[in-house]
This record gives structure tokens, sequence and C-alpha cells, in this order.
């Protein structure tokens, strides 16, 4: 990306980044990284803490500052949302009386918060012998039978029996068992991946949440496998690194499938996504000790208890209630997700390496090696991100991510490498970071009165090194987690393949775009439209259009008007047919949309714009709204929810 210029607005700036390191204000943090700021004075955060230039070096100088930060860090301790056998056996009767009166939804609700608030078996024996868990579940089956979900009920039944629900309790109306023995026989062979599975492809039944994960056009490209043969990464000083075509990509081409390096919830999905896939939850499953978070299934749970939740898990109350943003969630999940010993193994070959954009795919130095700007970094920002770091650190140490820890007032080796790669993440998050989002739709493929709904944040390392364009060349959405680029246009050998991380030209004027990138993402966007100065929606119209040149080798655009080429000097045909022609397509392909037939959409409009860049060249009104309503149906197969009426 090139360089800052004068488009960036100092104050807007400063708010970008503030909102990347904490969104809630109410947070304890931000009181706190403004307290130090004050005490230290400016003197020394512009001078000696400014000309610092090593993260280690500004990790010190803060843990350093004595009371004002360790005050503070020595009250780090345990949060979260305990389980309770009261709560749970009251939200159960509750959702017992709702049941047989004839409300199974509310009271599968009222189940739910029940199964999640319920210790293990036997962990509370006062309160239902200590088995608050299996009558939960108990409970959510006959829910799940009323409301005609078999699949889940015959899921809860199986898990219940596990918990140790009582045999002689064990019946089930709706199912020709004799005795509550034969239902445990007939539900026992079952392994859980099977329950796991029926409970999965259920919940895609009834929230269309992209039942399969895409493949790469064209075959993988052996040195990046989450991108399609047809594309590399190369890189230079003034647009540094970035994807270019390698051969022909055609309209509707997928070019990229990556799962995330890491990925985290938002705190406002914590109850209706799982945590751990984030797929909306009808019967969720929860943590065998914090009651915060909830998850689709014991595989995930058992995953995500495995990895990363075992260090948050105590702490999640601590870490919402500290106001950060999930970037900051993130870049602590990075470590949790892997444990200590993972990156003690790496560290003496990480270095960076921006020359080497296609090293290691998918690896840590993927991640470590993306851009983190910190020669444009301001001194105070900095400070605010090393004084997260020193928390989020802290919180590692109280969780035991080391097996030892030192005294509070001085940071082990171990323990300042952690915190160092802590406070990188908090910079290269910031620029590299991708919003997962859903889309809400009132019934399958009715795209009007659809909105996009973000539920988390992941870092993709691949897709990170794709280059912004206000006129973007792929469409971009999710399927669970992964994210998937389709291509909007057709692209020839050696273009630049773009993203679009911003506003889009026909949405925003060029000001409006130019202060947002510079500001959000310290950059001069560059692109076509920026340069040309293209118009927005408002005034843009289809006499914008410019037709290409037939004749071999002329690369002149031209308007309508000419029937000489300006630069060969020939009389061309600047096949204005075609054009027309291809109007009445793009009409044929808005009707299919309009009636649900997606599939024919996606390819029709495909084949327009196919046509469209071969005859001519953007702007052009009708191509952008045929790149928009493309991009819409191309959504239809990544994550959708159902909205219940």
């Amino acid at each position: 990306m090139a360089t800052m210029t004068m488009q960036q607005d100092p104050t807007y700036t400063a708010l970008c980044s503030s909102v990347t390191l904490q969104s809630n204000k109410r947070g304890f943090f931000f009181d706190f990284a403004h307290n130090v700021a004050d005490i230290v004075g400016s003197a020394w955060i512009d001078g000696t803490f400014g000309g610092l230039r090593r993260d280690e070096e500004r990790l010190k100088a803060c843990h350093e500052l004595g009371d004002c930060v360790h005050d503070v860090l020595q009250n780090v301790q345990e949060l979260y949302r305990k389980k309770s056998a009261t709560l749970s056996a009251q939200k159960r009767q509750e959702a017992e009386r709702y049941l047989w009166a004839g409300d199974p939804r509310h009271a599968l609700l009222l189940c739910n918060h029940a199964i999640i608030r319920a210790p293990p078996t036997g962990a509370d024996p006062t309160v239902d012998g200590g088995l608050s868990l299996s009558l939960g579940l108990a409970s959510r089956s006959e829910c799940l039978l009323q409301l005609e979900e078999n699949e889940s009920c015959l899921s809860d039944i199986q898990l219940a029996i596990r918990e140790g629900f009582p045999e002689h309790r064990r019946c089930l109306n709706a199912y020709p068992f004799t005795s509550g023995r034969q239902m445990q026989e007939w539900a026992n062979p079952y392994p859980q991946a099977y329950f796991d599975d029926v409970k999965a492809n259920y919940l895609m039944q009834f929230f269309p949440i992209g039942h399969t994960v895409p493949t790469v056009s064209h075959g993988k490209n052996p040195d990046m496998p989450a991108t399609s043969r047809l594309l590399k990464v190369i890189s230079n000083p003034e647009q540094g690194r970035y994807a270019v075509a390698t051969g022909h990509i055609a309209s509707g081409d997928t070019v990229v499938v990556e799962p995330p390096y890491a990925a985290c919830l938002l705190p406002d999905m914590f109850g209706t996504h799982c945590h751990h896939c984030f797929i909306r939850l009808l019967a969720p499953v929860g943590c065998s000790e914090c009651s915060g978070v909830a998850f689709c299934s014991m595989n995930c749970r058992d995953q995500a208890m495995g990895s990363y939740h075992r260090y948050e898990c105590h702490y999640m109350d601590l870490l919402v209630g500290s106001g950060m943003s999930i970037l900051c969630h993130l870049a602590l999940r990075i470590m949790t997700q892997s444990g200590l010993q993972h990156f003690l193994d790496i560290k003496d070959t990480l270095c960076e390496s921006f020359s080497q954009p296609n090293t290691h795919p998918g690896s840590y130095s993927s991640v470590y090696n993306l851009v983190t700007h910190a020669d444009k970094r301001p001194a105070e920002d900095f400070l605010h991100r090393t004084l997260m770091a020193l928390f989020l650190l802290r919180c590692l140490q109280d969780a035991h991510f080391f097996p030892t820890s030192t005294n509070d007032k001085s940071l082990g080796p171990d323990e300042l490498f952690i915190g160092s790669l802590l406070l990188r993440h908090l910079q290269l998050l910031q620029f590299n970071v991708h919003e997962i989002f859903e889309t809400c739709m009132e019934a399958p493929n009715k795209f009007q009165g659809s909105k996009t709904i973000y539920v988390g944040a992941g870092i993709y390392p691949t897709v990170a090194m794709f280059n912004h364009d206000c006129h973007p060349a792929l469409a971009r959405y999710f399927v669970g987690k992964n994210i998937v680029l389709q291509a909007l246009r057709p692209m020839d050998p050696g273009m630049c393949v773009s993203e679009n991380y911003g506003p889009l030209f026909t949405k925003r004027p060029l000001a409006f775009r130019q202060k947002t990138l510079a500001s959000r993402y310290w950059f001069k966007c560059n692109c076509q439209a920026c340069t040309e100065d293209w118009p927005t929606y408002d005034t843009l119209s289809n006499d914008n259009l410019r037709l290409r040149c037939p004749t071999k080798g002329c690369k002149q655009l031209s308007r309508k008007e000419h029937r000489r080429c300006p630069k060969c000097k020939k009389q061309v045909s600047l096949q204005e047919g075609v054009v027309k022609e291809m109007t009445g397509r793009f009409s044929e392909g808005m009707e299919a949309m309009d009636t649900g037939d997606v599939d024919s959409a996606v390819q029709i409009f495909c084949s327009y714009l196919d046509t469209m860049y071969r005859v001519g060249a953007p702007p052009c009104r009708d191509m952008s709204l045929c790149q928009d309503a493309l991009r819409i149906c191309l959504s239809n197969s990544g994550n959708t929810w159902i909205t219940r009426k």
C-alpha cells in the first residue's frame, strides 16, 4: 500500500485506532490506559517511550512504570458465570410449565438456559440428586419432540442417558419403546459422532448456512493451498504484497477458500451461536465449567476445551468487562489455541520476511509477517496497546498458561516473549482482520429486505494479502468460519485480483472513500475508480460505458459515438448490438433472482459480465448493478439465517 497522505484526518484516524483496541468505553481498560498516560506525561510518552523500536522494550518500559500499572494488573482474577444447580432446576421447572401449557418453543428457550447453567452430573447432589444436567436434557428432548425436531430430540435422549438419567423415568410416548432398557439399547449403539452429524444436518436444513464448503476453481495452488492455481502473490515497494491472476479467471470462479488461523465470536452472539464453529444454535451444549458460552455439539465443546477455552473459560467476564475490542480477544486467541510450547518451539525461526509472501502458508509465520505499520504508529497509541498486551499477559499468567510465573514486579524471558507477540498481534490485527457475517432473510432466496449480521472476526493470512479496490474483483462470504472469495468479473493473466475492505465507488464519493481508507487503513487508494473519479450511482449511467476497439492488438477504449478508433484510425464496429442484447440478458437475470431461482440468476449474471467486460469497460450502471446482484446471490451459498415466524 502507498504511504499516508493529507487525505488522512488525524482525529478520525485516532478514533479508528481506538475502537480497534477498546470498543466499549464503559470497561475499566479505558480509564486504566488514560490514567497511566496522565501520570507518565506526554514528555515521557513522546520522548522516552516513543524512541523505543522493539516490542520487548516497550513491554518492559511499561511494566517498569510501577504502581500505576501494577495496582490494576494485580487485581486480575477469575471472573466468569458459574454453574448453578438451583437456577438450572428453576428454569427447567418453568420450562415444564410452558411445555404442559402447549408452548414448546418458549419451553425450549428455558430448557436451553437450564442446560447451560447445569453443573456436571454429581457436582451438586443437594439439588436434583446431582442430575440437573440429565433432567434438563430430558425435558428439552420433550420440547424438541413436540416441535417435531426428531433428530435433535434423539440427540438429547442419548446425552441424557450418558449423564445418568434415571432408568425408571426413561420413556418416550411418541416412540414404541416398551421399557427404558429398550430405549437405552436403541440409543446407545450410535456413536456420538452420529448424533453430532444429525444435529448439524438438521440445523442446516432449518437455518441454511452453506451446506458445503466449496473448492477453488481450476485446482489448488501448491504454494498457497487456500487459493486457486490461477492466483499468485507478488510484491513491490509501492503496493506491498498483492494477488495477481496467472491465468484467465471467469466471473463466478471461486479463487479462495480459507479457514481462519484464529477466530472469535462477538460477545453479543455467545447465546445464539456456537462458540467454536459459529453455527446458529437450536439445542446448545454447555461448557462443563462456565455458563457464559455455548456449543452446538459435544465435539465442538471438546475441541474448544482442549485448546483455547481452558485458558479463557474462567476469565471470560473479565475480558468482556474490560471493554476490549474483539481484536484484542483475537490477539489472545492466537496464543491460547496453540499453547506456550508451540511458540517457544518456533521462537528462533520468527523473522520479518516481507519479501517472501508465500512462505509457510497457514503457519504462524504467515500471521506474524502481516503488515503492522509500526513505523507510522503514534507513541500514545503504542502505549495503550502495550498496556493491553500487559493485561492480556497477566490473564495468561493467572490462567497458568506458563508452567511457572515470576513475581508481579518482573517478567521472565518466556513471559516477555509471549507479551511481545501479543503486542505485535494488537498492531497487525488492526489492518488485517475480516468480520465474519451471516445473511438474515425472511424466507429462502428472498433477498429483498435481507440484512447482514456480523457474528465474529477472524484472521485469514492469505486473504489479508489481497489489495483493496473501490471496484473490487471479488465477492466475499463465509461458510461457517471459512472465507470464500468468488470473481465478480473476468480477469486476464497479470491483472490484480482485488478485494474490498472499504466503501464501494458506487455508494460513496471519492473524498469520502479516500478519507475513510487513509484513516482506517493508513494508505492512499490508487485504484482505477479513484484515479479516474468514477461517478456514484447518483449520476452513473450506461452512457459512461466505454467500448473496446475490436482490432487485434489495439486496446483503445471509446465512447459509443466513435466510429473510427482514435488510436489505430481504423473504421470499427463497436459491437453496440452486443451491448443491447446483454441489457436484455441482465433483465432476465434480475427476474430469475426476484423469483428465487438463484442458480439461473448466477449463471446469467456471470455470462453478462464476461461478455460486457470483453466488449467494454466500466464505469457503467448496469455492469455495477449486475455485480451487486451477483454478490448478493453468491452470498446465498454462505451463512444464511431464515428468521422464524
